[in-house]
């Protein structure tokens, strides 16, 4: 709802910060209004949850798909940070797997919208 106002409410210009905390709705986010926060806004930052778990049931695989995905988009220059704010953008993809990550439970990811 909130991006939904925006888009309208924001025709003459563009967000320049979006910062997000859906404490593990944000994948949800992001795969429904993709293109709308791309379109909108210039920088994002936030937390993505449930990379690593010992329990499956508190992992949720579409977290890496979710960072992979921003990873690959060229309109996105993306950075990520440990919980401590210390770039982990390289090393990050060491230890990441298709469902999972093998250290970071969550991380915080910049993007800036090119």
């Amino acid at each position: 709802d909130i991006l939904r106002l925006v888009e309208e409410e924001n025709k003459s210009g563009k967000i320049d910060f979006l910062k997000f905390d859906a404490e593990d709705y944000e994948i949800d986010l992001f795969d429904k209004h993709y293109e709308t926060i791309l379109s909108n806004v210039r920088k994002f930052s936030g937390e993505v949850h449930c990379l690593r778990s010992c329990q499956d049931q508190l992992k949720n695989p579409k977290a890496i798909r979710f960072i992979n995905k921003l990873k690959l988009d060229e309109r996105v220059n993306l950075k990520i940070t440990d919980v401590e704010g210390i770039d982990i953008t390289d090393i990050f993809w060491e230890k990441a797997r298709d469902d999972c990550h093998d250290y970071y439970k969550e991380v915080l990811i910049h993007g800036e919208i090119l």
